[in-house]
Parts: structure tokens; C-alpha cells; sequence
């Protein structure tokens, strides 16, 4: 399972991620993502367009965090394979 889900909703108590775009630049999560931190691993091979995909969604579920909001006990009902429609990703 993933350790970082939205609204907290993975079995881990590991941060949201989408609220670190509210604390932290664009650079600073990438280069925590890219190196590391605490128990989390690093995935520096992760090329830098899928890097950016991942930067993007980020970002659009923290600006869409209250239309979500009954997403959140459900996260087969989070958008995630809307996203990368909206994003033009095959």
C-alpha cells in the first residue's frame, strides 16, 4: 500500500502530502521526494516529467481539498485517474 494517501486515509500515519504545498516550495518537495527523509525512502530515479506529474497533483488536491471533502473516507472516490485525463497524460 502507499504510505502518503490524501486526507490521511492510508493505514499509515504518514503526512498528506498535498498539505505541503501550503508549507513548502515545489523545489523542497521535490528534493524530499528525490533524497529522502526519515522513514521515508528516496525515489531519486523518478524522471523529472513524472516528477512534475506528481508535483501537479499535488498541488491540484490541495486546491480542490473542499470539493473533496466527501472523497475523504472513500478513496475510490478521489479523482485519481481523472487527473491525469485533465492533465492530457494518456
Amino acid at each position: 500500500g502507499q504510505c502518503h494517501e490524501p486526507f490521511r486515509l492510508g493505514r499509515l500515519a504518514s503526512p498528506d502530502l498535498s498539505r505541503t504545498v501550503e508549507r513548502l516550495s515545489r523545489q523542497e518537495i521535490e528534493d524530499g521526494i528525490r533524497r529522502g527523509r526519515g522513514n521515508m525512502p528516496s525515489f531519486g530515479s523518478i524522471d523529472q516529467v513524472s516528477m512534475n506529474d506528481l508535483l501537479d497533483f499535488l498541488q491540484s488536491l490541495n486546491e480542490q481539498r473542499e470539493s473533496l471533502a466527501g472523497a475523504r473516507r472513500d478513496r475510490a472516490t478521489l479523482p485519481w485517474w481523472n487527473y491525469k485525463k485533465q492533465a492530457g497524460a494518456p
